[in-house]
């Protein structure tokens, strides 16, 4: 379309709010007082509204705090390539990535003895996160 505004260091807004979840290409020509035209090359820009979904094995998610021994066995499926992350809430807080770019995570993670609350966090490249929550205890025979 030719909605942009004319001048100098003028920019233009388009709205993508309509397109459909997918790729968008674009590009843009510009022309000066003159007549004379300079077209950028074609971009491309992925549009993704739809957040990742974290699904935790049902081993996991009983109505009960469960122990475990020394390990958690954390085992989940994402509904897209993820990065992958939990805080344990009464921890340090920190954020500790657990992969970059993943569908499925099933590997035991160590943590102290104790009772822990984790948040697992799954944040898609566009930025669109869900999150679980997850508490569980360690003991240490």
């Amino acid at each position: 379309t030719n909605d942009c505004v004319a001048g100098k260091k003028a920019s233009c807004t388009i709205d993508a709010g309509a397109v459909a979840e997918g790729d968008l290409f674009y590009s843009f020509e510009i022309e000066d007082v003159a007549g004379r035209k300079v077209k950028s090359k074609e971009k491309k820009v992925v549009i993704d509204t739809v957040n990742p979904a974290i699904t935790l094995d049902p081993s996991l998610t009983s109505s009960e705090v469960q122990t475990f021994e020394r390990r958690l066995p954390l085992k989940l499926s994402l509904s897209e390539n993820a990065e992958l992350s939990y805080k344990n809430v009464g921890g340090t807080g920190r954020e500790i990535i657990l992969c970059k770019k993943c569908s499925t995570f099933n590997r035991g993670i160590t943590f102290k003895e104790g009772q822990h609350n984790i948040i697992i966090k799954a944040k898609d490249p566009a930025g669109n996160m869900d999150e679980e929550n997850l508490i569980f205890n360690i003991n240490i025979a």
